[in-house]
């Protein structure tokens, strides 16, 4: 229903009616159909998406928070930061230091 395609575009904003029309849906219908696929809304669902890219680049590569940040569509540090710490519970540096592929170092 589309999420390939939001996948496909990890630094683009998407908007709920930029889903929908892509499903060839009405918001309403795409909404309703994508919670009883995914179990989330369509605009969490995404959210959700870029910050699991983000816990993958943070842990297998030397890039710092900020181009991470943009490549996931994340915007700027700041708001990695925040919702890495809601949504996994520690900051990106933590998580890096935790989870660091071995030859892989958190100097962010």
């Amino acid at each position: 229903m589309g999420r390939e395609w939001a996948l496909e575009r990890p630094a683009e904003p998407l908007t709920l009616e930029d889903m929908a029309r892509h499903a060839h849906m009405s918001v309403r219908t795409f909404t309703r159909r994508f919670r009883q696929e995914t179990g989330l809304s369509p605009l969490k669902w995404p959210a959700r998406r870029r910050l699991a890219h983000a816990r993958h680049l943070l842990e297998s590569t030397t890039l710092p928070v900020a181009r991470i940040a943009k490549a996931c569509g994340l915007g700027d540090p700041v708001a990695l930061r925040r919702q890495f710490h809601t949504y996994v519970g520690r900051s990106p540096a933590a998580n890096s230091r935790t989870h660091s592929a071995p030859g892989v170092t958190a100097g962010r």
